[in-house]
């Protein structure tokens, strides 16, 4: 475990020396689109060229068309009322390997009352 974080570290140290020196260009990927708080990021990978977005304080998962002229998201789940400190709230989503035949995906989060 140790080596894999040293080397994992030495990687990101060798990539950060090797790029320091180039010029990075950003690009905004979705121009037309906003999200509060955005946390998580992903794909379904269920062939409909999909994103999801995962909203920590809103606890709201929004999906719209991976284009980069995309202007509307449709909220995908609402789980409301989760909780708006820095650590509580919706913090991610995952898809299961076979999304598409099941329709099973995973929520994080944490709730602040209780905790």
């Amino acid at each position: 475990m140790i080596r894999f974080c040293f080397s994992l570290i030495l990687a990101f140290i060798v990539v950060v020396q090797s790029t320091s020196a180039q010029e990075v260009d950003i690009e905004v990927a979705f121009p037309n689109l906003s999200f509060d708080r955005p946390v998580d990021l992903q794909s379904a990978k269920d062939g409909s060229n999909r994103l999801f977005v995962a909203e920590q304080h809103t606890g709201r998962i929004q999906v719209f068309d991976n284009e980069s002229n995309v202007s509307t998201v449709e909220t995908f789940l609402d789980l409301d009322g989760l909780g708006t400190g820095n650590e509580s709230g919706l913090l991610g989503i995952a898809f299961h390997p076979d999304y598409d035949e099941n329709g099973y995906f995973f929520v994080s989060y944490t709730v602040s009352n209780p905790r």
